[in-house]
């Protein structure tokens, strides 16, 4: 008896698993900042993202185009081990920013050059490798971030729009 009830629950469990997830309404990268507020500096006064919001006075989220980046301050954290920055903890991750075009690179480059915040790694090239055209630099933390446009236009499936 014990057995036939084992697996009704087995196949109850696989048919739960067979259905469709609900469509996720969007996404959000968080990263850590030892330096908060320059953190926040350099993506809502340099790349002129816009804050979307705050989750109390320790977490800021900028909006991207289809997705947000959270700016965390170092030591708070939903996590039971609050992640650090990437200078103490190498990288791990690499804020990615998508140009329409190599003229908006261009400007960005300029941009972060003329900031004097981070530190720009590259001046931007074109990269026949990966398709793309596309710059380096680091946030005051320590995150790669690059800014690039992809070479075929339609190489990205467009995100859906929100209506």
């Amino acid at each position: 008896a014990q057995a036939i009830l084992d697996q009704e629950e087995r196949i109850e469990f696989e048919s739960r698993c067979r259905m469709s997830l609900p469509q996720l309404d969007g996404s959000i990268t968080f990263i850590y900042a030892k330096d908060f507020e320059e953190s926040c500096r350099f993506y809502g006064e340099i790349l002129e993202l816009e804050v979307a919001g705050s989750l109390g006075s320790d977490v800021k989220i900028f909006m991207l185009p289809g997705s947000y980046l959270g700016i965390v301050k170092q030591g708070i954290s939903a996590a039971a081990n609050p992640p650090r920055c990437a200078s103490e903890a190498g990288d791990t991750m690499i804020v990615g920013l998508i140009c329409k075009c190599t003229e908006d690179v261009d400007a960005h480059h300029r941009r972060l050059v003329d900031s004097g915040v981070g530190s720009v790694l590259s001046v931007p090239q074109r990269n026949d490798t990966f398709g793309l055209y596309n710059m380096l630099a680091r946030d005051p933390n320590g995150y790669l971030v690059e800014v690039q446009s992809f070479l075929k236009p339609d190489f990205l499936k467009p995100l859906p729009s929100r209506m």
